[in-house]
């Protein structure tokens, strides 16, 4: 092979990785726009857009992606892409069954006279929908063929999760409480909401673990890589938290900036051990350090 040969072949494998990165970006890009559809504009949570009190906006993005990982399916040349698709799919109809079946949340309330705005309604609250996403996304995947594995429902290297998970709820156990005793919460008081925090912690993190990680993680891996899933699925889970309602607007930049990289560390935690165990260990305490630092705020 002669040189311009060598010049020609290096051009094409240059022209190729750069074919190869901008499609990997512009795939990154695209499935950080879809997840702040869902989550960020579809979030009933906050309400800094029309768009997040509208069940018909929740509704109307449930059917799209629905229509396209059907569509991507039948595609010969886009078939690689449905199960990405079906993910969106399942994240948004997720979302809309929490909003919509509130009702139900209401009546059973009703019925056992738990006032609102109470800790017991808090927890209850939040017990349901955790329910409702949960049971939406394990049915559904194994509706469509998947294992629990392929959303990170299974033992993984177990050893390590719960090592590093129990380590850090534990840790933030401990700061929670110096916290909350410097913010003028008696020790009494901090242990008698203690097992409210937890089961309030220990459910939210199970939900938003299967839902803005294990839903994406795995099957973004072979369009962006490892390292842009754990980025993609970061930022989405940490936009998504920037109309935290428990925060003052001054509050918001210094939360996002802890939450980022924590949000890192649970994605890199669930991909290294093949597991979500540790990754909700790890955020169950984050969260239980604000219900005692602050009173009361999910991550």
């Amino acid at each position: 092979m002669d040189t311009k040969d060598n010049m020609n072949l290096e051009i094409d494998m240059h022209t190729m990785n750069m074919t190869n990165t901008c499609k990997r970006l512009g795939l990154f890009v695209l499935f950080l726009a879809c997840g702040l559809l869902i989550f960020f504009f579809g979030s009933s949570y906050f309400s800094l857009f029309p768009t997040n009190q509208s069940d018909t906006y929740r509704f109307a993005i449930t059917v799209v992606f629905l229509v396209a990982a059907l569509l991507l399916r039948r595609s010969e040349s886009l078939k690689k892409y449905w199960l990405v698709a079906y993910a969106f799919f399942l994240a948004a109809l997720a979302q809309f069954l929490a909003s919509t079946l509130a009702f139900i949340r209401d009546w059973i309330f009703d019925s056992f006279q738990i006032t609102s705005n109470t800790t017991p309604d808090i927890i209850a609250g939040k017990l349901f929908e955790a329910l409702v996403v949960i049971m939406t996304i394990i049915l559904l995947t194994k509706v469509a063929g998947g294992s629990l594995g392929s959303i990170y429902l299974q033992k993984g290297n177990l050893k390590i999760g719960l090592f590093v998970g129990l380590c850090m709820l534990v840790n933030n156990l401990a700061i929670g409480f110096i916290m909350g005793i410097n913010g003028g919460f008696t020790p009494e008081a901090l242990i008698s909401i203690l097992p409210w925090a937890l089961t309030f912690s220990v459910a939210n993190a199970l939900m938003e673990e299967l839902w803005f990680r294990g839903l994406f993680l795995r099957k973004f891996v072979p369009f962006i890589g490892i390292g842009g899933s754990i980025l993609v699925t970061s930022l989405t889970f940490t936009l998504t938290h920037a109309g935290a309602v428990y925060l003052t607007p001054e509050q918001i930049p210094f939360f996002l900036a802890t939450l980022f990289p924590l949000a890192l560390l649970w994605a890199y935690l669930m991909h290294k051990t093949d597991s979500v165990w540790g990754s909700i260990l790890f955020h169950a305490g984050a969260d239980v350090f604000l219900f005692l630092a602050i009173g009361f705020g999910p991550v």
